[in-house]
């Protein structure tokens, strides 16, 4: 008989057998590769059946001698391949700070406590994120990848993991992962450090992985993992973060599709367990009509309502029919509310996703608009940087025309100052020659024509006339071109404020 061990699928990592399953499992052994069925007697290992298919009669025997009747044998089917997880370090509903998330477990028996606490409560798995802020408050954004390996060799573990349960899921032993292990070792790592001295730290972001790493290899150990390989991919810019965001909504979305049909899962388990009850009481019928009492008390042993079949000590067929009916009548209604719950559950899947969809949508515009601002504040600030360039340009240029018509001022007043000392010196020259000829007129005794000195003072007076005017004109000259380069230069500042404000 082939086992269906796994409730949840795929996603079934270990999974425990009821009572009433034993029979078939060791009258025909079925382990596929990558599997291993753990036989635990008294809370310690009895064998380890891995990868293998047997139908042998040794077996059979040494499940009889094994059973009796112990309350205590318990048959584990454990997925031994190696399991991918991925988690995310971003914002989340939960924000944990390195003293709020609680210390390692140091030995294994924490490690069992921890477990058997979780199992009972039933953890939720759908919460993918793990809130990590740096030491001055900042969002660290990451997708975390990490793959172990389920260990056969520790009973205990495997039976702590499945307290109250008949089978656990990967998305449990993620949460455990993501709770007990990553969040204790990133979280208080990253809040070291501070955002600035992260973003675009290659070495330190490193460093941060293989701390991470070095830490969790020993702890993984404790709760019966075998860690064999973990990644960070860091969101360093907006489309790293924009596809980490993506993943993690593809993968909710199969949490989310996931908790809302475990329980239907658990259901259809429960009956196959009752469909396998009534073909163990066909089978006592006929094994009591053949007169295998030894076969016959192996299934009697492992029924949870062995004396309502028994009349003293021996089988009752009568009673054994009328529980068949019994349990055949309570299979066609479990079978009628599960098809309620499976729509149910369907109808609030759908629900759940469509509103988890919602959520994304509205992240990613907030998204959105939270850079459109940054741009818009970018721009801004640039265009006030170019405004506040250009001021200082123009107040250079100011300065630097004011600096110009300074120094022409001086220039001209300098030149003129000049051309007035030339005057002078040549006015006095002229002076001192005519007061020589007059001079030297008078001297000789003779008279001097009234007309020639006319004449010769009105030559003086043109020549002063005609050097002044010459000077006028060439500084009114250069006034006018100095107005005309300022003129050039306001055209342009007004030109380049205007395409700022453009």
């Amino acid at each position: 008989m082939s086992i269906n061990w796994r409730v949840y699928g795929s996603s079934t990592v270990v999974s425990s057998l009821d009572k009433s399953e034993f029979n078939g499992f060791f009258k025909n052994i079925v382990v596929g590769p990558n599997e291993a069925a753990v036989i635990i007697k008294d809370g310690k290992i009895e064998d380890t059946i891995s990868g293998t298919r047997k139908n042998t009669t040794g077996i059979w025997d040494k499940f009889k001698n094994i059973w009796g009747r112990s309350p205590d044998l318990q048959i584990v089917f454990v997925d031994t391949s190696p399991i991918d997880f991925t988690f995310y370090l971003g914002t989340s509903a939960r924000q944990e700070t390195g003293a709020e998330i609680g210390e390692f477990s140091t030995t294994r028996d924490d490690a069992y406590e921890t477990i058997e606490a979780r199992s009972r409560e039933r953890i939720d798995s759908t919460n993918l994120t793990i809130s990590a802020l740096t030491s001055d408050g900042q969002n660290v954004s990451a997708e975390v990848t990490v793959t172990v390996r389920i260990n056969t060799e520790d009973a205990k573990l495997l039976t702590s993991l499945l307290r109250g349960n008949t089978a656990v899921a990967d998305w449990d032993i993620g949460s455990l992962v993501r709770d007990e292990l990553m969040a204790k070792a990133l979280v208080p790592t990253i809040g070291q450090h501070s955002g600035s001295d992260i973003r675009g730290n290659q070495d330190l972001l490193n460093s941060i992985l293989h701390n991470a790493q070095t830490l969790l290899q020993t702890k993984f150990d404790l709760y019966g993992l075998q860690l064999i390989n973990m990644a960070i991919a860091w969101g360093l810019t907006e489309e790293d973060e924009l596809m980490i965001e993506e993943g993690k909504k593809d993968r909710e979305e199969r949490a989310i599709e996931f908790a809302h049909t475990r329980k239907i899962r658990d259901q259809s388990r429960e009956l196959e367990l009752e469909r396998q009850r009534v073909a163990n009481l066909i089978e006592l019928q006929q094994l009591e009509s053949q007169g295998k009492a030894d076969e016959a008390e192996l299934i009697l042993a492992a029924d949870i309502k062995r004396e309502n079949l028994l009349d003293g000590k021996k089988v009752d067929q009568a009673k054994i029919t009328a529980e068949i009916k019994l349990v055949q009548l309570d299979i066609i209604q479990k079978e009628d509310l599960l098809k309620i719950e499976t729509e149910k559950a369907s109808a609030e899947a759908r629900i759940a996703l469509e509103e988890r969809k919602d959520l994304f949508d509205q992240d990613i515009k907030e998204k959105e608009e939270e850079r459109r601002q940054k741009s818009l504040q970018a721009d801004s600030q640039r265009g006030l940087s170019e405004m506040e360039q250009l001021q200082k340009l123009q107040i250079e240029r100011q300065k630097a025309n004011s600096d110009r018509e300074l120094a022409s001022n001086q220039q001209q007043s300098k030149d003129e100052q000049e051309r007035l000392k030339s005057r002078l010196d040549a006015s006095e020259r002229r002076t001192a020659e005519e007061q020589k000829t007059l001079r030297e007129a008078i001297n000789k005794g003779g008279s001097v024509d009234p007309s020639v000195l006319r004449e010769m003072f009105k030559q003086g007076t043109d020549r002063e006339y005609t050097e002044s005017t010459d000077s006028k004109v060439e500084s009114r000259a250069k006034s006018e071109i100095n107005e005309s380069n300022k003129t050039e230069d306001n055209i342009k500042q007004n030109e380049n404020v205007q395409k700022i404000d453009d």
